[in-house]
C-alpha cells in the first residue's frame, strides 16, 4: 500500500493534479503488471514492465504494449480504458519512475485481503463514487461463503452483485482449495452501470473471474441462468424506496402477486398482480429461480421480513419452497457504513422438490440459529479493527506472528455451522427412517415446527437459538400460565383533543420514563394538554398508582417498572409503553406485586426480547405481552415475593416523601439553560 501511495506522489510531482487520473493510472498500471507477470511466467522472456540499464529506447513501446494487452483482456472495465484505447496517459519520465518503483514486487502473489484494501482505497477516487453504498463487511462475507459450502462443481451467482464482494470471496475460497476453474463458474449481474464497472475492477484485482458478468436488470430478466446455479449469494437492495412497479415483471413472480389470508388463517397467493413490490423480496424468489435441484442460497434480509405480520406471506412462501438451513441475526449497526441503520439477518436455505420439502417438514427438520454480536470492527463510520483483549489487563492478544487476533463471532459461527452440517450428513446416512425428533440424536436446537406453529410464522434467529428454545421448553414443562389468563393490557385511551380544557396539565410517561435498573417509573414534568398534542401524542392512556409499565422498545433492557405515585395527572403514550393490570380475583391468585417481579425476571425478559421484532430496534406489541408464559409460583413463593415488593414500594414512597420535604418544588424542576434563550427565570 505504501508503494501504491508513493506512485500517486510520483504522478503528482509530474503535475498530474487530478486525483481520479492519478488513481486510474495506478489501477491501470497494476492490471498491466498482472498481464506482464502472467506472460513472463509462461515464457522465457523477461518482464516487459521494467526499466533496463542504459538509455532503454524501447521502454515506452514495451509499456504501451503491456497496457494494450491489459485493455483487451479487461475490456469490460470501460471506465478505465475509455481514453487512449488503454494506452498510458502519462509522460515517459513519470512512467519510468513509476515502473522503477514497482520493480521487485510480485502483484500476482498478493493476498485477496491486500487487493481488497487496494480496491477500497483507490477505486472510489477512480470512479468518483463512494463504495459505502455497496459495502458488505469482509468477515460477514467470508462467513456466508463458508456456510454455503461451495463445492468443486458448483456454479456461483450474485444477481445483485454490487461490487462483487461475494463472488470475489467465493473465488478466493475455492482457489485456496485448489479449484482452478472457479473463475469460469462465477456469474453476476447488476443494473447499475457504476456498480457493474466497480465489480469488474474488483474481480480483476482479485485475479479475474468476471467473464460471466452482465450489466442488466436481473429482476426483469427473470429467466437468466434459470436452474443453472448451485449457490446464490447476495445482499440485495431492500426497503420501501427500492420498488418494482412494472406489472409485466411482477407477473413473473409469486411474490409479485397479492397474497391474502384464507379462512384457515394461512397465506395464499391470489391471481391479482400487486401494484408494487420491494426488490429485496423479489430477489428471494429470483435466487430460487436461479438454483438447480439441491442448490443453496445465502441472502441478507432485514428483520422485518422475518417477523412482522405485514410480511407473513413472504415467510409462507419461503417455508413452502425452501428448506431453511440457518438463520443468523446480525448487529443492528453492521451496515452503518452504508447509512443503513437496521437489524439484518442471514438466511441460508436449500431448494428441494415439493415432495422432498414435504418430507423434510414431516421429519421436522432442524435449523441452525445464532446471534452475532462481535464483528471484528467498530460499527461506526471509522470501522476500525477491534482486537481481542485480555479481560484482566486489557492487553491485545496476538497470534504466533505477533499480529492482533480479531475479536469476532464469525469464526465460531463458521465452526458451529460446520458441525451442524456434519450432524445432518451423519444422520442422513443412518438407516433410521423414523420421523420423530429423536431421529437426529444430539440436536437440541430449533426445528421447522418452531416456525410453523407460531401464529405469525416468526423466523427471527434469536427466538430460535438453542438457549431460547431450551428456556421456552423449561417453562412449558412445568405448571405455568399465560399473562392473558391473569392480567389485562390496557387498550382504552383518552383523547386529549376532545377534553374541554386544553390548558390542563398532565405528566407524560414514555419508554424513557422507566428506570430499568430500579424498576420504577418517573413521569415527565407537567405539560399542558395542547403541548402533548403538539408532540403527536393526542391519544394517551390514563395511568393509575400501582400500574405496571412495559416499554415497547428495546425490551432486552428489562424496561419494566411500576408507578409509585397516587396523583391523578399521569398519562402514557401508546406507541411507547403498555400498561399491565392484574385481573382481580384471578383463579391463580396472582398479585400485581408478584406480576411486577415476574415481568422483570430473566424468563420474561428473554421471551419479550425474542418475540419483539422490527427492522431497527426491537419493538413489542400487546399480543407479545399477553402471550408471555410465566411459571406458576407456590403459595409460599407467591406470598413471599408479594410481601417483598410491597415493602420495596413502601420504602420508595417514604423516600420520595422525604425528598419532597427538602427545598421547594422549583428546586427539583429541570431547567434548560442555553446561550440562545438564557435562564428560564429571565
Amino acid at each position: 500500500m505504501g508503494v501504491l501511495y508513493n506512485l500517486a506522489n510520483i504522478f503528482r510531482s509530474h503535475k498530474i493534479n487530478d486525483e481520479a487520473t492519478r488513481y486510474k493510472e495506478t489501477v491501470k498500471l497494476i492490471l498491466a503488471r498482472y498481464c506482464d507477470e502472467r506472460a513472463a511466467k509462461l515464457s522465457p522472456h523477461e518482464l516487459a514492465l521494467q526499466v533496463l540499464p542504459g538509455c532503454d529506447p524501447d521502454f515506452m513501446k514495451r509499456v504501451t504494449d503491456c497496457y494494450l494487452v491489459a485493455a483487451k483482456r479487461y475490456q469490460k472495465a470501460k471506465t478505465l480504458f475509455e481514453i487512449n484505447g488503454g494506452a498510458p496517459a502519462l509522460p515517459e519520465t513519470a512512467m519510468r519512475e513509476a515502473v522503477e518503483l514497482i520493480q521487485g514486487i510480485e502483484f500476482t502473489a498478493a493476498s485477496s485481503d491486500v487487493m481488497q484494501q487496494v480496491f477500497m482505497s483507490f477505486v472510489p477516487a477512480v470512479f468518483k463514487k463512494s463504495l459505502d453504498q455497496y459495502f458488505t463487511s469482509l468477515p460477514l462475507i467470508d462467513a456466508i461463503v463458508d456456510m454455503v459450502a461451495i463445492g468443486p462443481n458448483d456454479t456461483v451467482a450474485d444477481p445483485a452483485m454490487g461490487t462483487a464482494d461475494f463472488l470475489s470471496a467465493a473465488m478466493a475460497v475455492r482457489q485456496a482449495a485448489g479449484d482452478d476453474d472457479i473463475a469460469n463458474r462465477l456469474y453476476g449481474a447488476d443494473a447499475d452501470k457504476m456498480a457493474f464497472d466497480l465489480a469488474i475492477v474488483n474481480m480483476i484485482l482479485h485475479k479475474d473471474g468476471q467473464s460471466n458478468f452482465v450489466n442488466e436488470d436481473s429482476i426483469e430478466q427473470f429467466d437468466r441462468w434459470e436452474r443453472q446455479i448451485g449457490v446464490a449469494l447476495f445482499n440485495p437492495p431492500f426497503g420501501e424506496k427500492s420498488l418494482e412497479k412494472r406489472s409485466s415483471v411482477l407477473s413473473k413472480y409469486d411474490l409479485g402477486h397479492i397474497w391474502e389470508v384464507n379462512s384457515a388463517g394461512m397465506w395464499k397467493k391470489t391471481k391479482n398482480i400487486a401494484s408494487s413490490q420491494e426488490l429485496g423480496i423479489l430477489f428471494i424468489e429470483k435466487c430460487f429461480k436461479l438454483l438447480d435441484d439441491n442448490g443453496r442460497m445465502a441472502i441478507i434480509l432485514p428483520e422485518g421480513y422475518l417477523c412482522t405480520s405485514l410480511y407473513g406471506y413472504v415467510r409462507e412462501w419461503i417455508i413452502s419452497n425452501l428448506k431453511i438451513l440457518a438463520l443468523v441475526e446480525l448487529p443492528r449497526r453492521i451496515f452503518n457504513r452504508a447509512d443503513a441503520d437496521l437489524r439484518a439477518n442471514i438466511l441460508i436455505a436449500q431448494k428441494l422438490s415439493v415432495k422432498d420439502i414435504t418430507h423434510a417438514i414431516e421429519f421436522d427438520y432442524p435449523i441452525h440459529a445464532e446471534l452475532i454480536r462481535k464483528v471484528g470492527f467498530k460499527m461506526g463510520k471509522g470501522f476500525s479493527i477491534e482486537p481481542k483483549r485480555d479481560p484482566k489487563t486489557g492487553d491485545v492478544i496476538r497470534d504466533a506472528e505477533n499480529e492482533p487476533i480479531i475479536d469476532s463471532d464469525f469464526l465460531g459461527l463458521r465452526e458451529r455451522h460446520s458441525q451442524f452440517r456434519d450432524l445432518l450428513n451423519l444422520n442422513l446416512k443412518s438407516k433410521s427412517g423414523s420421523s420423530s425428533k429423536k431421529a437426529i440424536p444430539g440436536w437440541s436446537g430449533s426445528r421447522i415446527s418452531d416456525i410453523r406453529n407460531h401464529p405469525n410464522l416468526d423466523m427471527k434467529p434469536r427466538r430460535l437459538t438453542k438457549k431460547a428454545v431450551a428456556r421456552r421448553a423449561a417453562i412449558l414443562s412445568v405448571d405455568h400460565f399465560r399473562l392473558a389468563d391473569v392480567a389485562d393490557v390496557v387498550s382504552t385511551y383518552i383523547d386529549l383533543q376532545s377534553l374541554p380544557n386544553l390548558g390542563k396539565e398532565w405528566r407524560l410517561v414514555e419508554g424513557t420514563s422507566i428506570r430499568a435498573l430500579e424498576g420504577t417509573v418517573v413521569p415527565q414534568e407537567a405539560m399542558q394538554a395542547w403541548e402533548i398534542i403538539d408532540a403527536k401524542q393526542r391519544r394517551v392512556f390514563k395511568i393509575h398508582d400501582g400500574d405496571i409499565v412495559v416499554g415497547l422498545v428495546r425490551p432486552e433492557r428489562r424496561n419494566v417498572g411500576i408507578v409509585i405515585d397516587a396523583a391523578k395527572d399521569i398519562v402514557g403514550t401508546p406507541d411507547g409503553v403498555a400498561i399491565v393490570r392484574v385481573k382481580k380475583g384471578n383463579e391463580r391468585g396472582i398479585t400485581q406485586e408478584f406480576l411486577l417481579a415476574a415481568l422483570r425476571s430473566e424468563d420474561c425478559r428473554i421471551q419479550l426480547w425474542t418475540e419483539s421484532g422490527g427492522t431497527s430496534y426491537g419493538k413489542l406489541n400487546h399480543d407479545h405481552i399477553l402471550g408471555l408464559h410465566i411459571r406458576q409460583p407456590t403459595k409460599a413463593d407467591l406470598q413471599k415475593i408479594t410481601d417483598s415488593v410491597r415493602r420495596w414500594i413502601k420504602a420508595n414512597r417514604d423516600s420520595m416523601t422525604l425528598w419532597n420535604s427538602i427545598g421547594t418544588p422549583s428546586d427539583r424542576k429541570p431547567i434548560l439553560n442555553s446561550p440562545m434563550f438564557g435562564l428560564e427565570a429571565e
